[in-house]
């Protein structure tokens, strides 16, 4: 199956950036990783580093790409699995069938397409499925980069998560919306203290200026704020940590408006997810 934020989206490939145009010096950081002497060590706001201007940060590395087989790093493609739900993840090759066509690789960043998954899901009697990303062999993608000089710069996170989907279709009601859910603690994936973990829902929307089936997910919160989701069913309630993403457990919602019925049931396909600035 292939391997997800693209196999949304969100190379190295593994939490590794590539650098910006012009005069920009723009990293990212490992997957994992702490900060090291691209960054010069706790964070400080220094004098003189600004934000990095706009498009000065390319890509990140693909969280999944559309391929059959495994990312640089991983051991086999990564999965989708049911979190709070029943579901299933079928890897399909070249186009979709039929009314539900995978996405086309038709952006600058992605240039070809392996695959795509078949997601299928059922009700569950709440609003929210949530389907976890499991990165086989390694980890997701940092989504943390350091902007500035050496001796002068900061970090910085990225602001979206670019996913391409097909169209959800089946006999549960089409969803209100479809959201990232992102939960880590300090540079770790996964929930620790409530005081240390952080828990970002970012609703999709589409994106046809990047591609027919894109969809932008964010804004993503800057690096170090504190971040909890409000809303239905959060992976971590009353989650207040600082927003650090080295590290992270990814999951895709589709949010219902009232909940679902588990006699009914539904499918999309997800082709790929990448991170932007």
């Amino acid at each position: 199956m292939r391997s997800f934020l693209a196999r949304l989206a969100l190379v190295g490939l593994v939490g590794i950036a590539l650098v910006g145009c012009g005069t920009s010096n723009g990293t990212t950081l490992q997957a994992g990783a702490v900060p090291n002497n691209s960054g010069g060590g706790p964070i400080n706001t220094t004098v003189g580093v600004g934000n990095p201007p706009a498009g000065s940060i390319a890509p990140s590395g693909l969280l999944d790409d559309g391929a059959l087989t495994a990312l640089p790093g991983a051991t086999a493609p990564g999965t989708f699995t049911g979190f709070n739900d029943v579901a299933t993840d079928t890897q399909g090759l070249g186009s979709g069938p039929g009314a539900d066509p995978a996405p086309a690789p038709t952006d600058a960043f992605v240039t070809a397409m392996g695959g795509y998954d078949i997601l299928a899901w059922s009700g569950n009697n709440n609003q929210v499925i949530q389907l976890k990303y499991n990165p086989v062999g390694r980890v997701n993608p940092s989504l943390v980069y350091t902007f500035g000089l050496p001796g002068n710069s900061a970090f910085f996170t990225y602001s979206q998560i670019v996913i391409h989907i097909g169209a959800i279709t089946g006999t549960l009601p089409a969803p209100t919306s479809v959201s990232l859910e992102l939960v880590g603690n300090g540079t770790t994936a996964g929930a620790g203290s409530a005081t240390s973990t952080y828990d970002v829902r970012v609703a999709c929307t589409a994106a046809p200026a990047i591609a027919v089936f894109a969809f932008k997910c964010g804004a993503l919160p800057a690096y170090g704020a504190v971040a909890n989701t409000v809303g239905p069913s959060p992976i971590v309630p009353g989650a207040a940590g600082a927003y650090t993403p080295y590290s992270y457990n990814l999951y895709l919602e589709p949010i219902y408006a009232a909940v679902t019925n588990p006699t009914q049931s539904a499918t999309f396909n997800f082709a790929y997810a990448y991170a932007i600035q």
